[in-house]
């Protein structure tokens, strides 16, 4: 009969570097792309910022974060066009801000 202990025979050969760098490299394979948004996109998401924060309503932003996709939903309080980010209320009362070029999608 075969006794394969699987991994447990390799990690005895490898420094405890190498280790380190496999798992680093196992959650880096689960990092998500950050897609390219086109201007028809971004135009429609400005116009979608601008309804949230005139009507105060409240809307589902997704926005790319630490190699992942992020969902909050809230409402618009302001816009720094000048550092280019968003101020959003969450529906907890939570207050996050949101990089403008981190936003990919917006849904009513």
């Amino acid at each position: 009969m075969i006794r394969d202990r699987g991994a447990i025979k390799w990690t005895a050969m490898m420094l405890p570097e190498h280790v380190r760098l496999l798992r680093d490299w196992v959650k880096e394979d689960g990092y998500e792309e950050k897609p390219l948004l086109d201007e028809q996109k971004l135009e429609e998401l400005h116009q979608l910022i601008d309804r949230s924060f005139h009507e105060k309503s409240d809307v589902m932003f997704t926005y790319y974060e630490h190699h992942t996709f992020q969902a909050v939903k809230g409402r618009v309080l302001d816009i720094d066009f000048v550092q280019r980010k968003i101020h959003i209320e969450a529906a907890g009362g939570e207050k996050k801000v949101i990089k403008l070029e981190d936003l990919i999608d917006i849904q009513e």
